[in-house]
């Protein structure tokens, strides 16, 4: 009995014995149910880490073992079972190149998570979602890259010379290149805004004469929202380039301003206005006053020149403020009978008597 099962066992079949058949069916299940049980066992670990701590690691493993199915590690498990066996070259050749290739999609799914959690760290730490539009951009470039690498790596373990590959492809890339060359400079800008971020969704922005609030930033143009209510679209290479003024981060506004008085103001109340000036501006909410003098002589005007700081970026808030400081100046001056000065022009007219004519008679 036991030499009739140790000759069937013997039995050969495609080059290898039965017991080779079936010494590489344990390996497939020893394997297969291993990693089976070795992920299970790392998921029950990783679930209640997730819950208690706030670190994000544990959140990008744990996606990464749940993207690992079944037929992948069975597809490790049989690559591994076959190598116990004796088998053709051609055979063996093809199904190194199906295991580099499993190896090259685990790989770069993995990488894919991990590039989208770590551009979802920055964006979180920003706390920021106005870019998520450039960081989804981003994901699939890199992706992209990824996948066009591991295709390389399968084609180069293939036996395929990717050199005269990669070579071709340059030069497609650069004719490419060269016929997107104003998509890819706007593409490539708005990638710098994000991350130098001179502005964010909800700035308000000056460029040239163009004023208003961002409300996208896209691939190749960034839309502000303009004063008026009208929507302007800016390309986001013209952005990089230009001068912006961002009002988003004044933490307070710097305000000057001049009034007139008439010239035959007496002169005890032109010592006397920048200290009325100073009282109505210190009398105001959220200002702080800097200076207020005597300034210039112009053509109509005695002119004091007046700073003071509004403690707000807010534009409504200042507009409130300058609109009382106008008119308790109104106020001060009537009270004193100073009179606020307005174009004017004296002439001054001068009469001579004219010189005696003398004239020769014949």
């Amino acid at each position: 009995m036991v030499a009739e099962i140790v000759s069937f066992f013997a039995t050969q079949f495609l080059g290898n014995s039965l017991l080779a058949y079936a010494f590489a069916l344990g390996t497939f299940l020893v394997t297969f149910f291993g990693l089976h049980l070795l992920l299970i066992l790392l998921k029950n670990r990783l679930n209640p880490l997730t819950k208690k701590s706030k670190a994000r690691a544990h959140d990008t493993l744990l996606v990464v073992l749940r993207k690992i199915y079944p037929i992948e590690y069975a597809g490790l498990a049989f690559y591994i079972a076959l190598q116990t066996l004796t088998l053709n070259p051609l055979l063996n050749k093809i199904l190194s190149i199906g295991f580099i290739a499993l190896l090259t999609y685990m790989a770069i799914t993995t990488a894919s998570i991990l590039l989208s959690s770590f551009l979802q760290r920055i964006a979180a730490e920003e706390e920021q979602e106005n870019n998520s539009s450039v960081l989804m951009n981003l994901t699939v470039i890199g992706k992209i890259l990824l996948w066009i690498f591991g295709v390389f790596i399968v084609l180069s373990n293939a036996g395929v010379d990717i050199t005269s590959l990669i070579a071709g492809l340059g030069i497609g890339g650069i004719a490419v290149a060269l016929a997107l060359q104003s998509i890819l400079n706007d593409l490539f800008s708005s990638f710098a805004i994000h991350f130098d971020k001179p502005f964010l969704i909800g700035d308000f922005i000056i460029v040239g004469d163009k004023m208003g609030v961002v409300e996208k930033i896209g691939i190749k143009t960034t839309r502000i929202r303009a004063l008026q209510g009208e929507e302007v679209i800016f390309p986001n290479k013209e952005l990089t380039s230009a001068q912006i003024q961002n009002f988003k981060k004044m933490l307070e506004r710097r305000i000057v301003f001049s009034i007139g008085v008439v010239y035959d103001t007496p002169q005890k109340h032109l010592q006397a206005i920048p200290a009325l000036l100073q009282t109505v501006i210190e009398r105001q909410q959220h200002v702080r006053f800097d200076r207020a003098h005597f300034s210039r002589f112009d053509p109509s005007a005695l002119t004091f020149e007046i700073v003071y700081y509004v403690l707000s970026d807010n534009y409504t808030t200042y507009m409130n403020i300058q609109q009382q400081i106008n008119l308790e100046i109104l106020e001060a001056f009537s009270e004193r009978n100073i009179v606020m000065a307005y174009p004017t022009q004296t002439v001054y007219l001068q009469q001579t008597n004219p010189s005696p004519v003398k004239t020769n008679l014949d």
